[in-house]
């Protein structure tokens, strides 16, 4: 709602936001909230940062310059959301249960979508395949404006008995296809290590797995 009446009065970026005169903001939204979007905008946060808050969750949004409703494109967005999403959890050692889609759509509309999976996942092919089944069950043609793929129902890897997703189904073949997929994640993150984020995408990934998803 907060963000609908920003919209009204032409203010879609922090930048424009922080050159409101904070007058303006208390007229429009009563001095609590007013104060709350100015010092927000500018930076300023009295709190004192907590560092060793737990981690209950870990996701990758990104907002359009205009809505977007080609179906390819969201997926394809998807897809890197979700390989980024599982790369930071195998970086912070957390496995993850629940897969959430997060959709906004350019009236201001929200919506998430979640499924939990009975085994932990951190293979980014599997948070894009749970994440992909959600988004096709939505409607694009009105246009979305953010696009998000989050993981929670986190816990240690050392706490959970199999700390890698080998072990979500119950046939040999998809076993021996997901230990696959593990494989070229780790080695992904070690050449992204060593020669950087854009050294391989997730294009590339997906066909060293030999997924037939990533086509």
């Amino acid at each position: 709602q907060t963000a609908a009446s920003l919209a009204r009065i032409g203010i879609d970026r922090v930048s424009e936001l922080a050159e409101v005169p904070l007058e303006r903001l208390v007229r429009r939204f009563g001095r609590s909230r007013g104060n709350a979007l100015h010092e927000a905008a500018l930076g300023i946060d009295p709190r004192p940062v907590v560092a060793d808050r737990e981690t209950r969750s870990i996701s990758q949004e990104e907002t359009f310059s205009s809505d977007l409703d080609d179906r390819d494109a969201l997926r394809t967005t998807i897809r890197r959301q979700a390989d980024t999403v599982a790369r930071r959890s195998r970086q912070s050692s957390l496995l993850g249960r629940t897969v959430t889609l997060k959709v906004r759509y350019g009236d201001f509309t929200t919506l998430t979508r979640s499924k939990s999976e009975r085994a932990p996942i951190t293979s980014g092919s599997s948070v894009a395949r749970v994440a992909v089944a959600l988004f096709e069950a939505l409607e694009v043609q009105t246009g979305i404006r953010l696009i998000g793929v989050g993981l929670s129902s986190l816990e240690p890897a050392h706490e959970s008995a199999r700390q890698l997703e080998l072990f979500s189904t119950d046939t040999e073949e998809t076993s021996e296809t997901d230990e696959r997929r593990v494989e070229v994640d780790l080695a992904t993150d070690e050449i992204r290590r060593r020669f950087g984020d854009r050294a391989i995408s997730v294009g590339d990934r997906q066909r060293a797995a030999g997924h037939e998803d990533g086509r």
